[in-house]
């Protein structure tokens, strides 16, 4: 059973990224779950699929999502566990074209990855759900290319189960665009 696919474009070999969840099925739950990450490189192969997270996910795991740094980095940002309970959120990065991953490293919040998206510059932009599935409560986070530091907003109120996080660049300027599935956009 696949669940949660995501894409990422790669500017660099001008191809796709895909992320995946795999569950495999029993009789009465789902059973813990590693999340799988493949690329195209420029010739049009696909790198053997390989596992990011290190311990297993849930059922109700706190999403994935690839983004590809300017350089060609893959960067996947994951939620590991439960998010309705603790589910911690990790960011995993490959120089490989997905051959081999670096150990995760912590974000620092609890919840469910809504999105992930790259600047120009290499920033990271990240649109997260912290709180219970169905009434999380939205939140923004950037940290700037080569920093460790993420900066937060305050929470975006209201309840909501998805959201998409999209960069726009004009004239040099990149503005943030949050749409929620409450139907509430956010933007600056």
């Amino acid at each position: 059973d696949l669940r949660g696919l995501s894409l990422a474009y790669n500017p660099v070999t001008k191809s796709p990224v895909v992320s995946y969840l795999s569950f495999a099925w029993t009789s009465t739950i789902y059973s813990d779950g590693l999340i799988w990450v493949r690329a195209q490189s420029s010739s049009g192969s696909w790198t053997t699929a390989q596992s990011i997270n290190p311990r297993p996910v849930t059922q109700f795991y706190g999403g994935a999502r690839p983004a590809v740094l300017p350089d060609g980095t893959i960067l996947v940002a994951y939620g590991q566990g439960d998010p309705r309970g603790d589910a911690s959120l990790w960011l995993v990065q490959s120089s490989d074209l997905g051959r081999t991953w670096g150990a995760p490293t912590p974000i620092g919040r609890s919840g469910s990855i809504y999105d992930l998206d790259v600047d120009p510059d290499g920033g990271l932009h990240l649109l997260i759900s912290e709180g219970a599935v169905f009434n999380g409560t939205a939140r923004y986070g950037y940290r700037a290319a080569g920093s460790d530091i993420w900066e937060w907003s305050s929470p975006i109120a209201g309840s909501q189960y998805t959201g998409e996080l999209a960069l726009i660049t004009v004239g040099g300027l990149t503005r943030r665009v949050v749409v929620l599935a409450a139907g509430t956009p956010a933007h600056d």
